[in-house]
């Protein structure tokens, strides 16, 4: 019975949060004379999301020297938050309560894991085909690729690396090993792949993703990034508070969901031309 109660609450706050931000995006998104097209669901959308996998992949052959400075200052700050990845453990570990870790499992985690994110997506989309708002359609489908794309790229980055977890690490230390942070196997191609899978935090990385994404389409509207990366930094917070990640991981992790994010809505943003055009990709563009 006790089950059944907490499986009701789940989906009730859920439809909660999913009902709130596809409103709030909604009102962001007024209806305006642009000259931008936006993808819809279509053959050309699916194919995007492997065409768009190959030019994220491939995009650092064409990084400048600004992209590869900000590429190595994220490495590096990363690099100097693990010196204190410990301290900021255990900071969590002695303030946390029942109280935070409600509001974490049901009210942030599932932010990054993809039942609230996706499933604002989900409303934000419809919205737009009801109430015929084309930014609210190609922000949700551009955010819903970059959730995609993101959790692909960090799936890659944890079997290269297998980071222990922090309550590893601490499961470890009771059997006689030392507590530390920089428990790392690198690529294993034998044993358990997803045994040990910390860095980078997935859920930081997935949640950002559809942060940055959502942003960039609605960057005329600053107070939509700023609820956007609250929502981001929060679920990142919360991955720390629960043992699943060190600090180092979810920065790593809001980094490279960031920049998927902006590749992602970047790379399906269209110019058009005033009548009759074609778009980036050859396609000829009737406008009415």
């Amino acid at each position: 019975m006790k089950l059944k109660r907490q499986s009701k609450m789940k989906a009730y706050r859920f439809f909660v949060f999913a009902f709130l931000f596809s409103i709030i995006f909604h009102h962001a998104a007024i209806a305006q004379a642009d000259t931008l097209s936006y993808p819809q669901v279509d053959k050309a959308y699916v194919f995007s999301c492997f065409s768009d996998t190959k030019s994220l992949l491939l995009s650092p052959v064409k990084w400048q020297k600004k992209d590869w400075i900000i590429f190595s200052s994220a490495i590096a700050a990363s690099a100097l938050i693990s010196t204190q990845d410990v301290n900021v453990y255990r900071f969590f570990n002695r303030n946390k309560n029942s109280t935070t870790e409600s509001i974490s499992k049901y009210g942030l985690e599932p932010w990054g894991s993809g039942l609230y994110s996706m499933g604002s997506m989900g409303l934000l989309y419809i919205g737009g085909k009801i109430f015929q708002d084309k930014k609210a359609e190609g922000a949700s489908l551009n955010a819903t690729k970059s959730f995609l794309l993101s959790s692909l790229l960090v799936t890659i980055a944890k079997q290269l690396v297998h980071r222990h977890r922090p309550y590893q690490v601490a499961m470890d230390t009771l059997q006689g090993s030392s507590f530390s942070q920089y428990f790392m196997d690198g690529p294993q191609f034998k044993g358990s792949y997803f045994k040990y899978t910390s860095f980078p935090s997935g859920h930081t990385t997935a949640v950002f993703a559809v942060a940055s994404s959502i942003a960039y389409s609605y960057r005329d509207k600053p107070w939509v990034s700023l609820l956007a990366y609250s929502v981001a930094g929060l679920t990142g917070i919360s991955r720390i508070h629960d043992d699943k990640h060190w600090a180092s991981d979810v920065f790593m992790g809001a980094a490279l969901g960031w920049a998927v994010g902006r590749f992602v809505s970047k790379h399906n943003e269209w110019k058009i031309s005033p009548a009759v055009g074609f778009n980036q990709m050859g396609v000829r563009i009737q406008i009415e």
